[in-house]
């Protein structure tokens, strides 16, 4: 199995002279790659790494420590103790699958659907099949099951899709949507109120919060309009977006938060040019979600369709107990601090180890919970880490500086895997650099290791 070619880790070891002699003209990215592209090797051999085993990848000391060079974030090596190294390590890529360095654990990603994401390197809109992961740039993206109400989702010039009074063209197939094919449709207004629209029936919308999205590009730039509205509520609840439409495809979205009863029925509405009414639009990828923010888009045809939970577990194999362990991740969420309510980063078989509430970083062994506030901007990276043995727990945000320790009770419940969803729950966001320990790290290890 090989580990993954995305993954950067830092260690704080120094060099023996006696490794360091040994290990004499390989140059920091070599050493990089023989340890993201080591497969398998043995310890008393004096090395890890089948693609080089003459490397020297793993040396001993005079004294009988084994020391492992290690690639840093600024491009440098330094030595660690082999004791030190974390007991596994990953950044989930398109194996899904984890590296121990000493054994392998796998990894199990179980969707029983297919599911859309944005491939890392391209931009473009790709399609993972039943079970297989969704890699992203931040990481593998993890979400719960969401279902698409709009029909028609990719085909605008369509019904259920109608051009409203002051639309005065509706061209199909002129633009590439974000997977690349020319499936984007035309809009071309006659006035500032232009419109197109589709009415979505059957959808119970009381107290509950719906957002629609859609990609848009002009090819000139100018002020667009989105709008979701509840119908049939009186007086009408309806949330409007005004959007800086440019040449570069770009998705926009409007929320709505609906408190009224009404007769099931939402309505989106896309105003191609609301400043002039002289500018067309392409708009491609449209959704309707019952989320406060966009998820991955789900295509749909002529019925509603539902993305399911990413359900990630990665088999445990001792390598985290109750008695002590560190957990370091880097977690993208898809929303701000103030779009979420409950979101389970990492859970056991009983309690929550490390969960996102609300704003809040928390971490409950079943009789108390750490709380550890934390400022969230929706894409962008959080480095967290926990760590836990008999004398306490410590709840870290390495971005921000901050952590907070408490008491640990001896038992998060953790069982023969660590799951990154509990139930209906999940990251709604972006995992990567995943490290755990089998021991407590010191202040100083955490940070040395982010």
């Amino acid at each position: 199995m090989k580990i993954f070619t995305a993954m950067l880790m830092i260690c704080a070891a120094f060099c023996p002279a006696a490794a360091g002699a040994e290990m004499a003209g390989i140059s920091p990215a070599q050493a990089q790659a023989l340890y993201l592209n080591a497969s398998g090797g043995d310890r008393a051999s004096g090395y890890v790494g089948v693609d080089n085993p003459a490397s020297g990848f793993i040396s001993q000391d005079p004294a009988g420590v084994d020391w492992v060079l290690q690639p840093r974030l600024d491009g440098t090596s330094r030595w660690t103790r082999y004791t030190d190294m974390p007991s596994a390590v990953g950044t989930f890529a398109a194996t899904a699958a984890f590296r121990d360095i000493r054994g392998a654990l796998p990894a199990t990603l179980t969707r029983n659907t297919t599911r859309t994401y944005i491939e890392a390197g391209t931009g473009l809109l790709k399609t993972a099949s039943v079970n297989a992961p969704a890699v992203e740039a931040q990481g593998i993206s993890i979400e719960k099951a969401v279902t698409n109400y709009l029909l028609k989702s990719n085909a605008l010039s369509v019904s259920p899709w109608v051009a409203g009074t002051g639309l005065n063209a509706l061209v199909a197939n002129q633009d590439a949507a974000r997977d690349g094919t020319m499936t984007a449709t035309k809009l071309v207004p006659a006035t500032t109120t232009g419109s197109l629209y589709q009415v979505i029936n059957g959808v119970s919308v009381q107290n509950r919060t719906f957002n629609f999205a859609v990609d848009l590009r002009a090819d000139t730039p100018h002020t667009a309009k989105l709008r979701l509205e509840n119908k049939d509520a009186n007086p009408v609840e309806y949330a409007e977006a005004s959007v800086s439409v440019t040449a570069a495809l770009t998705r926009f979205n409007v929320p709505l938060a609906c408190a009224q009863a009404s007769t099931s029925k939402l309505l989106v509405r896309i105003y191609p040019d609301s400043g002039a009414g002289t500018e067309h639009v392409y708009a491609s990828s449209a959704t309707v979600s019952e989320t406060r923010v966009p998820f991955s888009y789900i295509p749909t045809d002529t019925v509603a369709a539902t993305k399911s939970l990413d359900a990630l577990s990665v088999a445990n194999n001792g390598v985290l107990a109750d008695a002590s362990g560190t957990l370091l991740m880097t977690y993208s969420p898809l929303s701000a601090s103030t779009e979420v309510v409950t979101n389970t980063i990492i859970a056991g078989p009983g309690s929550g180890i490390l969960y996102r509430d609300g704003a809040n970083i928390k971490s409950d062994d079943g009789t108390s919970i750490l709380v550890l506030p934390a400022t969230w901007t929706a894409g962008q990276p959080l480095r967290l880490a926990l760590t836990w043995d008999a004398s306490g727990r410590r709840l870290y945000n390495l971005t921000a500086g901050t952590s907070q320790s408490g008491a640990y009770d001896g038992s998060f419940g953790i069982g023969q895997s660590i799951n990154f969803y509990s139930g209906a729950s999940a990251p709604n966001g972006s995992l990567k650099d995943v490290k755990f320990w089998t021991r407590k790290l010191s202040d100083t290890e955490v940070s040395s290791w982010q």
